[in-house]
């Protein structure tokens, strides 16, 4: 391997890492293993990142293979008389740090 392929390789883990650093946090703040999409935006937000800011780092953390995303059914009502009322959301699932095993 030439110098340019490893200095890559170490900006990249950098790069990786402290993505995993940021999504880790809004997931200690929260103390869950998974977090809806407006949790996310909420804490971030707070914390001075743009939406898209936000939506890039999401974007990034998947693509590193940080997190994984899903959708879930959320019931509001304790009783639904239509499918309307029934709302699905995003969450996302943070994924355990393998490279430390």
């Amino acid at each position: 391997m030439d110098r340019l392929n490893i200095g890559e390789m170490r900006k990249n883990h950098k790069e990786k890492e402290n993505i995993r650093r940021k999504i880790e946090q809004v997931f200690r703040h929260y103390n869950k293993d998974a977090l809806f999409e407006e949790e996310i935006y909420e804490y971030f937000t707070k914390n001075g990142l743009s939406k898209n800011e936000i939506k890039n780092l999401l974007e990034d953390a998947l693509a590193y293979d940080i997190i994984d995303i899903g959708l879930t059914t959320v019931i509001e009502k304790e009783e639904i008389k239509t499918l309307e009322e029934i709302k699905t959301k995003k969450v996302y699932i943070l994924k355990e740090d393998l490279s430390i095993i």
